[in-house]
């Protein structure tokens, strides 16, 4: 075995020799775990850290944006596997939140009932964060907020590669002509729209007012547009955030999506964030929930409509009852996402609240490497985790079975 003695005899170059050619087979880096654990603690040390300077450098010298991405997302994932805190990689996805105005007050958002900073990003922020954007996969232009309210949010478009991949989430009320078509021009890629229902009524329960016959018709407005200008972007998606409510109108919402051509239907189950919702959660109606589930696939099945669905309940599990074992998975997001809300600071994911820098005083590489950084990086995946990670309710982590993925009481 070597001795941590022996450091000088193995040189730097050396051991970049070794990693190109460990590197040569395609997705290789990813599957590094059995052959690391096999080296002394020292050396394992060394051959990740300059693993990740070779990665890096490919990715800043690469021939094409897309391989450039290419190497950054490995250089991701190989970071994420050895739970390295000193990151090179860049965040492939970024939420840039750019308002927290809303023209709706939804009962299930916290728009309802907390006093929330209702302000607009400042544009500069989108050159502190320049460096990220060539390795960027996913531009999302939203977060607790109706971007459509102020026209930051075309300027920010408009500021971004057509070639970039850019979402919106919308409630749909302001998506008239005029926003339809700067939308198509400038290429935006996903659309969603959060409905939330497939009547009148119910939509007026959830949201507060009557005019979901106003989305539909702005929906078709969007429709229209894109088959005037040749074009199949923006794709258009339906959320639907599912809740005793609404449960029953799931399929002829689905009809709906149908109608209305979306490329994918988006259905989640409602996380409570006040008492006065908690009856409305699927958790106290899981059997008749987990049949029109399965009535919804069939008629989605039928109708050629892509649905991601919830995953059923366990009927044979006691929500109030069982204990639930805690997430042991890998969670990402510290590596591969960034959080620059309306105020300018960040957070490492779109769940947890703490802040790990702020965009108006640091730089990106402050931040991205600074010491709240690498300290959530070191606990998010150990016993160690705490606040929102202990319940996670993102819906790629949330048990469906568990009420603390369900119930987040806030303080008004």
């Amino acid at each position: 075995m070597i001795q941590s003695g022996a450091t000088d005899k193995l040189s730097t170059a050396r051991i970049s020799s070794w990693i190109v050619d460990f590197l040569r087979l395609p997705e290789r880096n990813f599957r590094t775990g059995r052959f690391l654990s096999k080296l002394p603690r020292w050396l394992r040390q060394r051959f990740v850290r300059l693993t990740q300077e070779v990665l890096a450098e490919r990715m800043r010298f690469a021939s094409t944006p897309e391989i450039s991405r290419d190497w950054n997302r490995r250089l991701s994932q190989f970071e994420i596997r050895n739970q390295t805190t000193r990151v090179l990689s860049r965040p492939k996805r970024v939420y840039f939140e750019v308002t927290r105005k809303c023209n709706l007050r939804c009962n299930m958002c916290p728009h309802s009932f907390k006093d929330l900073d209702r302000c607009d990003i400042d544009l500069h922020l989108l050159d502190v964060i320049a460096d990220v954007l060539p390795y960027n996969e996913d531009m999302a232009l939203f977060g607790c907020g109706e971007s459509l309210t102020t026209p930051v949010f075309m300027e920010a478009l408009s500021r971004l590669p057509k070639d970039m991949n850019t979402r919106l989430i919308t409630n749909g009320l302001l998506l008239d002509e005029k926003v339809s078509r700067l939308l198509v021009q400038h290429q935006l890629s996903a659309l969603t729209v959060s409905v939330d229902a497939a009547k009148e009524d119910t939509y007026q329960l959830i949201h507060g007012v009557s005019k979901l016959q106003q989305v539909i018709e702005n929906i078709e407005t969007l429709n229209r547009v894109k088959k005037e200008l040749g074009s199949e972007l923006p794709a258009l998606v339906l959320g639907y955030v599912l809740m005793k409510a609404n449960l029953d109108e799931l399929p002829d919402f689905v009809r709906l999506g149908a109608r209305l051509k979306a490329a994918s239907i988006g259905v989640g189950h409602l996380t409570v964030f006040r008492e006065s919702l908690k009856e409305q959660s699927l958790l106290y109606d899981r059997e008749h929930s987990n049949n029109v589930l399965e009535e919804t696939r069939k008629l989605a099945e039928i109708l050629g409509v892509h649905v991601h669905l919830p995953v059923p309940f366990d009927l044979s599990v006691d929500p109030w009852k069982d204990k639930f074992p805690p997430f042991s998975g890998l969670c990402p997001e510290p590596w591969e996402f960034l959080y620059v809300d309306n105020v300018g600071t960040v957070r490492p994911c779109c769940i947890h609240e703490e802040i790990v820098g702020d965009l108006h005083r640091q730089s990106f590489e402050e931040i991205w490497n600074g010491e709240p950084y690498q300290r959530f990086r070191a606990v998010v995946n150990t016993p160690k985790r705490y606040g929102l990670c202990l319940n996670c309710f993102d819906y790629r982590y949330r048990n469906s079975d568990n009420p603390e993925h369900y119930f987040l009481i806030m303080a008004p």
